[in-house]
């Protein structure tokens, strides 16, 4: 005969497990987050505990600036798109070329590029981001009218006692030539840039 185990009944009436909301603890670690951000983002200094909000930090900055640099990031951002509407870009070498130049005149008068970044609270990215964009202005933008010798001599004796002394005539020439070929480039970018704006859609936020 098989004997029959009796298996002792389990009471599962009372066995139900409540669980705790978990709201709470959410709630807690929410707030911590918010602290924190706060104290990162939310001031920007404290003077003998008291703290200046970086709300109104940028708001006084905002109106010392004037927008000038909303405006110089939308014409940087118009410059970057036309290239590429285009298909211009610039090489590395070429920005790297501009401040080989660019450090060898520093050096003649004394000085080091590093140290004249300095004086206009500038970094290496910013010179290289300035060059580049500037190139692209060149490559785009339509090549002046070549100055003529006949301005270059015009402009000579108009303008002869500002100009540099014990030089030749032809260094003279030279000078002036270039002077006012750069002028000419920079007037030609001018209006072509200013005609890109006008058919841009640019909208400051205010």
């Amino acid at each position: 005969m098989k004997k029959t185990t009796s298996k002792k009944p389990t009471n599962t009436v009372n066995q139900v497990t409540t669980k705790k909301p978990l709201w709470p603890f959410i709630a807690v670690l929410l707030l911590i987050i918010v602290f924190l951000t706060f104290r990162k983002f939310g001031v920007a200094a404290t003077v003998n505990g008291q703290p200046i909000s970086r709300l109104r930090y940028w708001q006084r900055l905002e109106a010392l600036d004037n927008q000038r640099t909303l405006q110089q990031m939308t014409n940087e951002m118009l410059i970057k798109q036309e290239a590429t509407k285009q298909k211009v870009s610039v090489e590395q070498s070429e920005v790297d070329a501009q401040i080989a130049t660019y450090e060898a005149e520093l050096t003649k008068q004394g000085f080091s590029l590093d140290q004249a970044l300095e004086t206009q609270s500038l970094t290496r990215a910013d010179l290289e981001n300035q060059i580049r964009l500037q190139k692209l202005l060149e490559k785009m933008s339509p090549a002046p009218t070549e100055v003529t010798d006949e301005e270059v001599k015009q402009y000579i004796t108009e303008n002869k006692e500002y100009l540099p002394k014990n030089s030749t005539t032809i260094e003279l020439h030279n000078y002036v030539k270039e002077q006012l070929t750069i002028e000419a480039k920079n007037t030609a970018m001018e209006k072509w840039f200013k005609e890109l704006q006008e058919q841009a859609k640019i909208e400051l936020i205010k």
